[in-house]
């Protein structure tokens, strides 16, 4: 680009990744090169030396002081405050940082200056509340409030695929935003209007956490519990200490670049080391697939049932576009293809999709920042500060009637059944909120080990006394990498004789669940090394959303009720030698694609676990659980 022309800048921030272009006045669209390695960059940041990283930088942080780093800032963007390694930040300055260091490589790319617009995707879920932080950080990154546009995600990938296509007035058209923390969906209308066209959002919809992210920890368990498996116990061991944090950094690395390789090859190499010992283990196409098909399933059911809402028959949706890193996959692909025949629109870089579309919209099509927005958000910086409530720290309530089991010590807060988390209390801390701020900063050094103050990394430690961090037993050993809800449910399992404790490992795969592991079983199991199961436990919130889930295993495979020895089919279970017959849970079979599955649930304990094997049959599996 030539120096001194006008130029714009379209930045969509997302949940994991960031993605940005930039486009001449009545010219062409160009995607900016971000990282090192890759025209995105992760949407992380860190605080360091008094400075906030992003990006790759942050990510060197997260290995060497976890404390400071923060992987999602656009998750936290609602929240008053967020302490990274003892430091209090506001963050809308994390993703000022963000926003920052993406204009500063605009500018070097077109020669220098300030662009003409810039166009910020959101969310089409955001209120005006989180539009307006949105808007405050990109003030703070030094973006003139003229300049600002706000452009719903799924509009600007709708806009860039009618730029490449033939969409006409009144064409319906659904977007599948998949990327590495959440998957969107929503289904757009492209109507007449008498300034132009204009996409109008029918409807949509999300799963919040759902995307890459998932599918990174999925892998990294598989590699865990082949690790167990193969008796690699002293790299395993390895790899659970407490010091060996850059050597798990390094592990995650492999399994991304290891996912990323999969949607274009049949197996990719996992290198896992740490100190002396490392191994190589390769994963397959069939295997990563298999992990992530709970997941793949509720992305499907996602999109179908936003174009349920929207649209009478699906006959009347044009095409259904993919955009986000995940919609790479090609079993999602497939199963798209499936269920919405000879609609599947794919179109360069789906990374890149909503950038590049934001800018070939019709300039007139974006909506401009509102004062309103801009002037609530300042009123808010100036305001007092005030301690967090309790609301801050409030979860979905429930009302018990009995004792929770001992692995729901603690229920995650997230969006569950459809619901939203309560949101934080509407406090922006630019420049003001002391009050609040000091209330954190007591909280942090309360919650820290005896002996220890909370310190920035760069900060000097010498003289420090610290504690030995705080361990608990789980299965008959101490488990420092395992959450207390993990390590309460491994207790739970590990007293039905079914798994061994030592290769138990955290599964993030959670779907309606508060928690998971991923086994395998006793030495003792008359298993054959090919024929060993790989175990998911999975830990309830309530009865409800137990027999939800196990409802919709029924339907998924299709189960009819009978023996659980002849899949596909399911019933109730009971303990041998109960007269009174009293019913335990329920148990169902199935085969599906060379995989066999059985698959029951402990309602006392509200849990489910499954046994999924490819060599050992539902006859074999059957026999060891009910023994």
């Amino acid at each position: 680009m030539m120096e001194g022309t006008p130029w714009r800048l379209a930045i969509d921030f997302g949940t994991s990744n960031s993605a940005a272009a930039v486009a001449q006045i009545n010219g062409g669209v160009v995607v900016l090169r971000l990282g090192a390695r890759s025209d995105a960059i992760p949407s992380c940041v860190a605080a360091y030396n008094g400075e906030i990283l992003t990006g790759d930088a942050a990510l060197q942080i997260a290995g060497i002081y976890p404390a400071a780093f923060e992987s999602t800032p656009k998750r936290r963007l609602g929240e008053e405050a967020v302490v990274l390694g003892g430091t209090i930040c506001d963050p809308v300055d994390l993703v000022a940082a963000v926003f920052r260091f993406v204009i500063g490589q605009a500018a070097r790319f077109v020669g220098g200056g300030l662009p003409a617009q810039v166009v910020l995707t959101h969310p089409e879920a955001w209120d005006e509340y989180l539009k307006g932080r949105l808007i405050a950080a990109a003030l703070k990154a030094g973006i003139p409030e003229e300049s600002i546009v706000l452009m719903p995600e799924p509009v600007a990938a709708g806009w860039h695929y009618a730029a490449t296509s033939d969409v006409d007035a009144g064409t319906q058209v659904a977007v599948l935003d998949f990327g590495g923390g959440t998957c969107d969906a929503a289904v757009l209308e492209l109507a007449e209007t008498a300034e132009g066209p204009a996409f109008h959002v029918i409807a949509s919809g999300g799963i919040d956490p759902l995307g890459g992210h998932d599918f990174d920890a999925q892998l990294e368990d598989w590699v865990y519990s082949q690790l167990a498996a193969e008796g690699k116990n002293e790299l395993l061991q390895g790899l659970k200490s407490e010091r060996s944090g850059a050597d798990r950094a390094v592990l995650r690395d492999q399994v991304r670049e290891a996912k990323h390789a999969l949607s274009f090859h049949g197996s990719a190499p996992i290198g896992v080391r740490s100190g002396e010992h490392e191994w190589v283990c390769t994963v397959t196409r069939g295997e990563f697939e298999h992990l992530i098909e709970r997941q793949l399933s509720r992305a499907v059911e996602l999109v179908q049932q936003i174009i349920q809402q929207a649209l009478p028959s699906v006959q009347q949706l044009h095409k259904v576009y993919l955009t986000g890193g995940s919609s790479h996959i090609p079993a999602l692909q497939a199963r798209l293809s499936e269920i919405l025949p000879m609609k599947l629109g794919l179109m360069g870089d789906p990374k890149q999709v909503t950038s590049i579309g934001a800018l070939e919209a019709p300039r007139s099509r974006g909506r401009p920042a509102s004062p309103e927005h801009v002037h609530d958000a300042v009123a808010e910086a100036a305001a007092p500060g005030r301690e967090p409530t309790a609301e801050r720290d409030s979860g979905r309530g429930r009302s018990r009637s009995k004792p929770a089991p001992l692995w729901r010590s603690k229920v995650s807060s997230g969006a569950k059944d459809g619901h939203s988390p309560p949101r934080l209390p509407r406090k922006v801390l630019i420049g003001g909120g002391v009050a609040a701020s000091a209330a954190l900063l007591v909280a942090a050094v309360l919650l820290a080990p005896e002996g220890t103050q909370p310190t920035s990394p760069g900060s000097s430690s010498a003289g420090r006394t610290q504690a030995p961090p705080s361990t608990r037993e789980c299965g008959g050993k101490e488990r420092p990498d395992l959450r207390e809800g993990e390590c309460n449910l491994l207790t739970s399992v590990n007293a039905l004789g079914l798994v061994a404790p030592d290769s138990c490992v955290s599964n993030k795969d959670l779907a309606g669940a508060s928690y998971g592991l991923t086994c395998g079983p006793p030495t003792n199991s008359n298993f054959s090394s090919t024929e060993r199961p790989a175990i998911y436990v999975y830990g309830y919130p309530s009865a409800e959303s137990l027999n939800a889930s196990f409802d919709s295993l029924i339907k998924r495979y299709n189960a009819a009720p009978g023996p659980a020895t002849k899949p596909p089919g399911w019933e109730t279970w009971h303990l041998r030698g109960d007269t009174t017959r009293t019913v335990r849970g329920r148990v169902l079979s199935a085969s599906e694609g060379g995989t066999n599955y059985l698959i029951w649930t402990e309602d006392e304990s509200l849990m489910e676990i499954q046994a999924v094997s490819q060599e050992a049959d539902i006859t074999k599996l059957h026999a060891w659980w009910n023994k």
